[in-house]
C-alpha cells in the first residue's frame, strides 16, 4: 500500500495533525477485507446488543430509532461519545483475544493487523517502507468491524 500525506489547509504542517494520511490500497486487497468483515458479521455473539457500527444488519436508522426510544423513556438525557481517531486505537492483542475461538479467521486477521507495510509519500518524495504496528487503516471495509468487536 502507499500512504500519501496531504496537507490540511490552515493547519501547522510541522505537526502530525497538520496532515491527512490517505492510504491507497489495491482492489483485490479491499475485496479480501470485505470478505473477512462479512464473515465476522455472521457471528452475532461478537457484538453487544446495542452495537451498530461495522455490522451489516444494524444500520444508522436502527441506532437513531433506539436513541429516540431511550430518550422517550428517559427524558433526562442521553450521553453520546465521539470516538476521534477511533481506528487508530484498535489493539491487535485485544482483537486476537476476542477472536481466539475462530481459528483460521483469527489467524488471517491477526496476520492482516501485523503485516501491514506501506510506503509514505510526502511532498512528492517517497520516504520508504514502514510497518504499521497499531490501529487499522481508515477506508478499509474491515476496520469498522474490528473496532466494534
Amino acid at each position: 500500500m502507499k500512504m500519501v500525506m496531504i496537507p490540511k489547509p490552515g493547519k501547522d504542517h510541522t505537526a502530525v495533525r497538520g496532515w491527512r494520511p490517505i492510504v491507497l490500497a489495491n482492489v483485490i486487497g479491499k475485496l479480501a477485507e470485505k470478505v473477512m468483515a462479512l464473515e465476522l458479521q455472521e457471528h452475532e455473539e461478537l457484538w453487544h446488543e446495542r452495537a451498530f457500527a461495522g455490522h451489516k444488519s444494524r444500520g444508522a436508522i436502527d441506532s437513531v430509532m433506539l436513541m429516540a426510544y431511550i430518550a422517550e423513556k428517559h427524558p433526562e438525557g442521553i450521553v453520546g461519545r465521539d470516538s476521534q481517531s477511533a481506528l487508530n486505537t484498535v489493539r491487535r492483542d485485544h482483537v486476537r483475544r476476542i477472536l481466539d475461538k475462530y481459528g483460521w479467521l483469527r489467524d488471517l486477521i491477526d496476520d492482516w493487523l501485523a503485516l501491514r507495510r506501506l510506503s509514505i509519500e510526502l511532498d512528492g518524495h517517497d520516504l520508504g517502507p514502514v510497518t504499521m504496528t497499531g490501529g487499522t487503516p481508515q477506508g478499509s471495509p474491515l476496520s469498522p468491524t474490528l473496532f466494534t468487536v
